[in-house]
């Protein structure tokens, strides 16, 4: 088993491995179609095959008021639609086409919402119901899917899309055996019910593999309804099974003829081909039905990823099985195999997360568990020892060998264990001597460095004395030469200073004159008396005021 190439997960040529995936979302009929259908819904008149979007008649191609007539002919002559409900049903039909464009575009909400007002407002178009299911099934809820297909079947007893959802939901979980008993109940009662022989057919190639009950199942839905291509797919499938690959595709190219959108006919294809070794044409079926612009089923798009897998392009296969979760996020066989892809591109930290969201999803899912331990064991993640890598590595080991029963699983798990113990056991060995070397090293470092500064020092001590003995000597030096200069230098003899010259004798100074005599003053002449000054006079008494025009006067 080569799980780094694990996991194809097959409709109807693999349909044992258990894995179904949602269906597709099946387009809305045309404004033009659109009485013809209510109409044949009413009256239980043989079905139109339904297509994927985008919008394809099955019908050939007509002109638009041709089409109308027959229409409004085919119409009046099962039931009469009043003008109200004429008006309703075209525009339920605008407002699917606008659902179309919000599922393209994977706003499921928003497309979900939209449906829900059309099947409130005219609640017999089964399309309708189909489509809610699916958008619920892609969400996750897959009891409100179960629901909508069964109120589509309520609306169509025989309409072949919702019992073939209705089966893929059956095995997913397990209650294909319960289904087919229901199935197996109501062929008794409506035996020509295409829809019902159509599940009859694909739960009989699931759980029996009666594969000649199969084919019969399919021929009596093909005598009902000659252009049901689910039948011609599952017709196709059991001889492909029976290995007559030619009549398979044979069968499945009258199916693309009728349908060319439906992603079960070109994985048909795809099988056939590479049963005949035609691997070139049978990448070309896939492709073709992955180029259309809402892309193709989230089986086609991990079927072709493996193929670029295969193929070295690792790139090209990240797509696809990105393509396939955008369709499916719950596909466990796309998960596992996009961490494949990105441990091809040498990304190994995407490719563990990648590894570790499918086991979030299957804790106990062998594929990823054995993935991781070939990526711990042969990859390189960077900032993460290799040892602690290769301990990885053999902590999943450990735990495949655990919960794995397959003796051939086993047996290359073992060798690979094997591989990995010798691989620890060497990085052990390295680590241990490359922390001895270290250790040496830091030694041999720490010695070196005491060695140095102990040289540092006795340098430093040396070069001071040398320092402090050459200050020494040059004062020794310098005071040598003061005391030698003071030794050679003696002092010039003094000249004998000349005799001094006799002052000559002073004059003696004439004598004074004695000064003549001062006069005596004349006697101060005594002050008159000062006169006593008059007395002043009385001064006169004040005068009434008066007032000067109106002003008073002081």
């Amino acid at each position: 088993m080569n799980h780094s190439l694990l996991i194809t997960s097959c409709l109807l040529f693999c349909i044992a491995c258990g894995t179904k995936p949602p269906p597709q979302v099946i387009s809305p009929v045309t404004e033009d179609s659109g009485l013809k259908t209510q109409a044949q819904t009413e009256t239980e008149a043989k079905p139109q095959q339904p297509k994927t979007i985008p919008v394809e008649n099955s019908t050939p191609r007509e002109d638009k008021a041709e089409q109308n007539n027959k229409g409004l002919l085919e119409s009046q002559e099962s039931m009469v639609l009043s003008a109200e409900e004429k008006v309703a049903l075209e525009e339920s039909y605008q407002l699917m086409n606008e659902a179309k464009k919000k599922l393209q575009a994977d706003n499921l909400e928003e497309g979900q919402q939209i449906l829900n007002r059309v099947a409130a407002r005219t609640p017999n178009i089964p399309e309708v119901h189909y489509n809610l299911g699916v958008i619920s099934e892609r969400l996750g809820s897959l009891a409100q899917a179960r629901k909508a297909y069964k109120d589509a079947l309520n609306t169509k007893p025989d309409f072949t899309p919702s019992w073939i959802a209705l089966t893929k939901l059956a095995q997913r979980s397990g209650n294909d055996g319960a289904l087919l008993s229901e199935v197996d109940t109501q062929l008794r009662q409506d035996p020509k019910n295409v829809g019902l022989l159509n599940a009859k057919a694909r739960l009989e190639f699931s759980t029996k593999r009666n594969l000649k009950e199969v084919i019969r199942l399919a021929k009596l839905a093909l005598r009902e309804d000659e252009q049901n291509t689910y039948a011609m797919v599952t017709l196709a499938a059991a001889f492909a099974a029976q290995q007559k690959y030619e009549l398979s595709l044979a069968i499945l190219e009258n199916a693309k003829a009728l349908n060319p959108n439906d992603p079960e006919i070109f994985l048909g294809l795809y099988h056939s081909l590479s049963a005949l070794g035609e691997d070139l044409q049978a990448r070309f079926a896939l492709e073709a039905s992955t180029n259309r612009p809402e892309g193709s089923s989230a089986e086609v798009h991990n079927i072709l990823g493996l193929v670029y897998l295969k193929g070295g392009d690792f790139v090209g296969a990240e797509k696809q099985f990105k393509l396939a979760l955008g369709k499916w996020p719950q596909m466990i066989e796309a998960q596992v195999n996009l961490g494949n892809a990105f441990k091809g591109q040498r990304r190994y930290v995407d490719a563990s997360a990648a590894f570790e969201q499918a086991l979030a999803q299957q804790p106990k899912l062998e594929a990823a568990i054995f993935n991781l331990a070939i990526l711990y064991l042969d990859g390189n993640f960077d900032g993460v020892e290799k040892l602690e890598q290769l301990k990885t590595s053999l902590k999943y080991i450990k735990q495949f060998e655990e919960m794995s029963v397959n003796q051939a699983d086993l047996k290359e798990i073992a060798a690979f264990k094997k591989e990995c113990l010798r691989f620890i056991e060497i990085q052990d060995k390295l680590k241990k001597q490359a922390l001895a070397s270290k250790t040496a090293e830091e030694e041999a470092k720490r010695a070196a460095e005491e060695e140095a500064k102990r040289a540092a020092e006795e340098e430093a001590k040396r070069a001071a004395e040398e320092e402090a003995q050459l200050v020494a000597e040059e004062a020794k030096r310098i005071a040598e030469e003061k005391a030698n200069q003071a030794k050679t230098i003696e002092p010039a003899p003094l000249e004998e200073p000349a005799p001094l010259e006799e002052p000559a004798p002073l004059e003696e100074p004439a004598p004074l004159e004695e000064p003549a005599p001062l006069e005596e003053p004349a006697p101060l002449e005594e002050p008159a008396p000062l006169e006593e000054p008059a007395p002043l006079a009385e001064p006169a008494p004040l005068e009434d005021i008066e007032t000067v025009d109106g002003i008073e006067a002081l």
